[in-house]
């Protein structure tokens, strides 16, 4: 209930917010029944106990020192066809439309990619990543859900310029029969901010 609470509240501060958020959806049920929502229609492929959480920082160790980090990250073994595929998540939630949405996603994956490769020794091979963004406002998305949503360029062009677009989920947009589809906590969650 605390969480509901917190979502659509302005007299706590994003960092707390924040806080209590990455906690929430860090829960392995209720992430895996995200990413099963936002990739498989519901159906359970991702198993809770399979996740394993993630460091999330990212430090520049060159001349200019910085120091980035996303809210929730996971790799899970996801076995089809007698195949093992082993894949990062990453959750970023999202009280506000940020207009900056797609390139912070894209850069959050590229430093995950960056992070695996310098360390590809250690874990082996370099894993794909898939970013779900959960945005927790009542107004309709309007930012940006790709690269090629924020310029206008001829057609003969755009082939040429890779896309990178976000995963959104939006609770309050939710179809009843979309909501029906989860099994976490997260469906209270969706059914109140609807």
């Amino acid at each position: 209930i605390c969480i509901i609470i917190l979502v659509g509240s302005d007299f706590m501060p994003n960092k707390r917010k924040d806080n209590i958020l990455k906690d929430y959806m860090g829960k392995n049920d209720i992430f895996a029944d995200i990413v099963n929502f936002c990739l498989y229609d519901g159906k359970k492929v991702v198993n809770e106990n399979d996740l394993k959480e993630l460091d999330t920082t990212f430090v520049n160790e060159n001349e200019d020192i910085f120091e980035k980090s996303r809210d929730l990250l996971k790799e899970v073994n996801i076995k089809s066809d007698n195949k093992n595929t082993y894949i990062l998540f990453g959750i970023e939630n999202q009280t506000n439309i940020d207009k900056e949405m797609v390139f912070r996603v894209l850069l959050y994956d590229a430093l995950t990619y960056r992070k695996q490769f310098k360390n590809k020794s250690k874990y082996g091979t370099i894993k794909p990543i898939i970013t779900i963004v959960i945005y927790y406002g009542m107004r309709k998305w309007k930012a940006p859900k790709s690269i090629h949503d924020v310029f206008k360029v001829d057609d003969n062009l755009s082939k040429f310029i890779p896309n990178y677009h976000i995963n959104l989920i939006e609770p309050y947009h939710m179809s009843d029969n979309d909501i029906e589809k989860l099994n976490s906590d997260f469906k209270a969650l969706c059914e109140y901010i609807k």
